[in-house]
């Protein structure tokens, strides 16, 4: 399974699914088995801190973030889910 990092905190991550609609908090260093740094492509290998992946990792966020409900996040902050 692959998830999105949507947030950094100091001793923890924010991850979102792509097919889900609520983060999940409190992701540790210990719980990452694994990150996806590029993918190949019809044959062309695409990095993901490329301009074109950055851009459309934002555009993927930001519409997920109009679609979802505020909730809390567990700690307590109001967050989009």
């Amino acid at each position: 399974m692959l998830h999105r990092v949507v947030e950094v905190r100091e001793h923890d991550y924010v991850i979102l699914g792509d097919n889900c609609l609520n983060k999940e908090y409190g992701i540790r260093d210990e719980d990452i088995i694994g990150v996806l740094t590029a993918f190949v492509r019809n044959g062309k290998t695409i990095r993901m801190e490329s301009r074109g992946q950055m851009l459309y990792a934002r555009i993927w966020y930001t519409d997920r973030a109009h679609e979802a409900p505020r909730q809390k996040d567990p700690a307590g902050a109001a967050s989009l889910q």
